[in-house]
């Protein structure tokens, strides 16, 4: 309960600005913020009354090993979110997946990433007119962590989703 209650307060304290968008400050408390006590997603999607994401629609939140994820979808005022997790061990190391799929406004919500977080680029993937970029980021509770971003060079294309790997 202790920890729900912690991860309660990151996302009020982000979202009450009015400078940063509704998805960046969800991503920010929850996926960042709380990487590291993702099992309190469990119960803050019970009390906030998420909507379990049906098995067809996961793969817009599913980690990169294509493995099985927990989502759910719910509106923050008028942004609707889906969130997933999931938490893997692969040779030894322990991984936590947080990833957050959103429609439109993904350049404003990559700019409020950089602005807000100390952030070392990586990697970026580019095929046709989809740009995945990779960032290394220095969490307390984590040996590794990267956070990536996935979306269009266009207009046309209104979804993007925003992903934090924490590895132990």
């Amino acid at each position: 309960m202790k920890k729900l209650l912690i991860l309660l307060l990151l996302i009020p304290s982000l979202s009450s600005s009015n400078t940063l968008p509704t998805f960046f400050s969800n991503f920010s408390g929850i996926c960042v913020n709380g990487l590291n006590i993702l099992e309190s997603v469990y119960e803050l999607a019970s009390i906030k009354d998420w909507k379990t994401l049906p098995e067809e629609a996961k793969d817009l939140v599913r980690p990169a090993d294509g493995g099985d994820v927990d989502a759910w979808i719910y509106k923050d005022n008028d942004t609707t979110i889906i969130i997933g997790i999931a938490e893997r061990t692969i040779d030894g190391s322990k991984y936590s997946i947080c990833s957050m799929a959103g429609k439109g406004g993904f350049n404003i919500n990559v700019e409020a990433l950089l602005s807000n977080y100390d952030l070392e680029f990586y990697d970026r993937q580019k095929q046709g007119i989809q740009v995945s970029d990779m960032y290394i980021y220095s969490h307390p509770s984590f040996k590794d962590t990267y956070i990536t971003t996935l979306g269009s060079t266009t207009q046309s294309i209104k979804t993007f989703s925003f992903s934090a790997i924490g590895i132990n």
